[in-house]
């Protein structure tokens, strides 16, 4: 028994890393889908652009925990040219960066 004693936890992950994964998942779907999907089935292709678009508005929103989180948040949002760095998302970044240092953290 003492060897399970010394095992350490597993932290659950936190919300924004759920976000992540899911956004990650949602977007190796979409790449995997027919190249013609759209036009062969519109409705499908809506549907999983739709769940995709869902999933990384789920990034936006998610609030990271600590400076890690906060870059890798940041690093999204900065990629593809910083397409997704819109005025909205760049507050919100902001008032991510301001929570985490009320926190000390």
């Amino acid at each position: 028994m003492t060897a399970l004693a010394s095992v350490p936890a597993v932290a659950a992950p936190t919300a924004f890393q759920r976000a992540v994964v899911k956004n990650q998942s949602a977007e190796a779907r979409f790449n995997a889908l027919p190249a013609d999907l759209e036009l062969r089935d519109p409705a499908v292709h809506t549907a999983q652009e739709d769940a995709l678009l869902l999933a990384w508005n789920g990034v936006v929103r998610a609030v990271p925990t600590d400076w890690q989180e906060f870059a890798r948040k940041f690093a999204l949002l900065a990629e593809e040219d910083g397409e997704a760095m819109t005025a909205e998302n760049a507050v919100a970044l902001l008032a991510d960066c301001r929570r985490l240092l009320e926190r000390g953290a």
